[in-house]
């Protein structure tokens, strides 16, 4: 008995046909093959390359990291691009974005968005993470919420905040701070030991929080301290400095001084000329003395010009007998040159032991003694008669003379006027010759259009021609001579210079020698003759119109010299006959006998 199934309908068992069933299947699509030639990551710097968590963190995330950090070295270095980049060239930008890179993985700073590629994240909310209760504690280290604040922040911020929490030194856990930290706790709280004020821990700041919270610039009408408004006394202090005996909250976090640091308590004063900024007075180099007692206007070296600089108030007069370093009080009834009427006093005690002799011998042109002092002050009537000592005597003018004329020029002896009319003629020569070069600068000015005319012109040979003039080259004499002619006067009256005339060819002509003959002129327009057509670049009258300009400029400077020493020379000559006229009479009783 056959065993075999009967065969059932391929339509009741729900079967393909066979012609269906041999039907090949469609091919899939072909997928895209990667490409592979990926241009890499263009880095800001080239030292960033290559990525060192190529599986962590994307060459863009890398890159900003790099680019923190670098900016973070710039800042410590006073902005200097030379010393970043040597050390950048180094390795140690490197080293230190790999440990900023380290920090921010580990803070979970960095992660996957949804299109796989990885994201520095400004805030901790913006990760796709489930947030966790936090677990009961009594610390008040844990109710201070770190990780939020730190993530809030710019790359930028952090670097500060990191800077600031290196600097601070922690002595003990901490409930309560300055700085905002929020939420009283149950722990008990060690203050931060003093040394200079252990009766007031409580007005101290207490560091241990890592909270850190930017406060905004603070004004300097808040901020300074030792202002005029604040002092007493005469003499007004600055008010563009800041003192280190203030309030710790000052440490408000910002970036001062060309150190780019905080306000760290030292002593600061505040650039005047328009930046705004407060500079420690160590790393300017200036006594902090100096500052509270004598600064009047400070300007840094950004803002320096030459209006506005650093000004300085005038020191007390006392200063090199006792060393005093205060300022002088020159708005005081009567104004005074010292800083307190016991300098004045020191002073005046001084003066008499040492620069008065108490013998009456002689001076001999040393110093005074008591009774020589007493002589000059019984003469002098006041102080005009007081200042005029020592001075030089001078004749009085007779009435009705030229009040321009020196009145030295009546007492000449005639060698002395022999000497000054010497002066007087050279003086004159040199005038005319000033006005010959004079002239002659004219005449270059008038050959350098006339050159500039002839570029392009189309019968020149070379599109830019030399376009050298032998007029440039005329001395004085032949300066002179040509300028009476036709061509020099036309070339005056109309301020344009033209070719070359039969009448003034025969000045600074360059005769052939025996057997030479003469080139022939070419035939060319009234524009191109006399000039040299040969190419400017080539050409060895290269840049002609400069060295005659240059060596017209030099003699005009070296004759006006001689002029002002022979004017010196004359003034001189003047004074000493009024001044012999005027002594004449202070010898008169000296007699001079021959011996020989």
């Amino acid at each position: 008995m056959d065993s075999s199934p009967p065969p059932m309908d391929s339509t009741l068992s729900g079967a393909q046909p066979v012609e269906a069933a041999t039907q090949p299947s469609p091919a899939p699509l072909p997928l895209p093959t990667p490409p592979t030639n990926t241009t890499p990551f263009k880095y800001k710097y080239s030292e960033a390359a290559p990525n060192p968590f190529p599986d962590e963190v994307s060459d863009a995330v890398w890159n900003k990291i790099y680019t923190a950090a670098d900016s973070r070295i710039y800042n410590k270095n006073n902005k200097s691009a030379i010393e970043s980049r040597k050390i950048r060239q180094k390795g140690f930008t490197r080293d230190l974005a790999i440990q900023m890179c380290r920090e921010k993985l580990a803070q979970g700073l960095i992660h996957t968005d949804a299109t796989g590629s990885t994201v520095l994240a400004r805030s901790l909310k913006s990760q796709p993470t489930k947030k966790q209760a936090p677990e009961p504690s009594s610390s008040s280290r844990d109710a201070t919420p770190t990780s939020d604040k730190m993530a809030a922040m710019s790359i930028s911020e952090q670097i500060k905040s990191e800077g600031r929490n290196r600097k601070a030194v922690s002595v003990g856990p901490s409930t309560s701070s300055n700085q905002g930290t929020p939420g009283p706790s149950s722990a008990p709280t060690v203050p931060k030991m003093s040394p200079t004020k252990p009766d007031k821990p409580s007005s101290l700041k207490r560091k241990g929080t890592a909270t850190v919270v930017k406060k905004p610039k603070k004004p300097k009408n808040q901020t300074r301290v030792n202002t005029p408004s604040g002092r007493d006394g005469q003499t007004p202090a600055s008010n563009n400095f800041m003192d280190d005996d203030g309030d710790s909250d000052s440490n408000d976090g910002g970036e001062y001084c060309i150190c780019r640091g905080p306000d760290d308590h030292r002593m600061m004063v505040n650039c005047e000329g328009g930046c705004d900024d407060w500079f420690h007075c160590s790393c300017i180099g200036m006594d902090i003395a100096d500052a509270k007692e004598l600064l009047d206007r400070f300007i840094c070296d950004t803002c320096k010009t030459d209006e506005k600089f650093t000004t300085w108030k005038r020191m007390c007069r006392n200063v090199k007998l006792t060393g005093c370093r205060k300022a002088c009080r020159p708005n005081a009834d009567p104004p005074s040159k010292f800083c307190s009427d016991e300098c004045k006093y020191a002073w005046g005690v001084w003066t008499k032991r040492n620069r008065f002799r108490e013998e009456d011998i002689p001076s001999m042109g040393g110093a005074l003694n008591v009774s020589e002092v007493e002589e000059i002050l019984t003469q002098c009537q006041n102080m005009t008669d007081l200042e005029l000592l020592g001075r030089k005597p001078r004749l009085a003018m007779r009435d009705g003379a030229d009040p321009s004329r020196p009145v030295g020029l009546d007492y000449l002896t005639p060698e002395e006027k022999d000497v000054m009319a010497e002066y007087t003629a050279r003086q004159e020569k040199i005038q005319e010759e000033i006005k010959c070069i004079k002239g002659q600068l004219e005449l270059l000015t008038m050959l350098q259009r006339r050159a500039k005319a002839a570029i392009g012109h189309p019968l020149s040979p070379h599109k830019t021609p030399c376009g050298f003039d032998g007029r440039a080259t005329f001395n004085d004499a032949q300066f002179n001579a040509w300028r009476e002619t036709a061509e020099g006067i036309q070339a005056f009256k109309t301020e344009s210079a033209g070719p070359r005339t039969k009448d003034s060819l025969h000045i600074n002509r360059i005769e052939p020698l025996i057997g030479e003959e003469t080139p022939l002129e070419p035939d060319l327009p009234a524009e191109l003759k006399g000039m040299c057509l040969n190419s400017a670049k080539k050409c060895r009258h290269g840049d002609w119109y400069e060295m005659c300009r240059v060596d017209a400029g030099f003699r005009i400077k070296n004759l006006r010299d001689e002029f002002k020493k022979l004017q010196n020379r004359t003034d001189f000559i003047i004074d000493d006959a009024e001044t012999r006229e005027a002594t004449k009479d202070y010898d008169a009783h000296n007699t001079v006998e021959q011996l020989f």
